[in-house]
């Protein structure tokens, strides 16, 4: 449906375009990932979003988690698991990469 090149403009986009999945990255200027999607929240409720980054940090995995977020899958896992976690997500599931839950795990422990 679009893209963006930082966070605002994707607030923007999902206010305007109301999709039904949104892919975001942490990593956006102007406004990072989780800044847009607690905007997306407030504009547009309905859109589920997956987080695809570099970023492994368990606190930023289960900060998206907290705001919202259906997905998170790490860059280098997109291409095994982007699909996947697409249909997951869509009904109604939640995913996490297996390279990430395997840390999030750990740093609960």
């Amino acid at each position: 449906v679009g893209t963006a090149s930082n966070g605002i403009d994707a607030v923007e986009q999902a206010a305007s375009k109301k999709p039904d999945l949104i892919l975001l990255d942490i990593g956006l200027p102007r406004l990072n990932g989780l800044g847009a999607a607690r905007r997306i929240r407030d504009v547009h409720s309905a859109a589920k979003i997956i987080f695809v980054t570099e970023n492994s940090d368990p606190d930023f995995v289960r900060a998206a988690l907290d705001i919202g977020g259906r997905g998170y899958i790490f860059k280098s896992r997109a291409s095994s698991e982007l699909l996947t976690g697409i249909a997951i997500v869509l009904n109604e599931g939640i995913l996490v990469s297996n390279n990430l839950s395997d840390s999030l795990c750990e740093a609960s422990l």
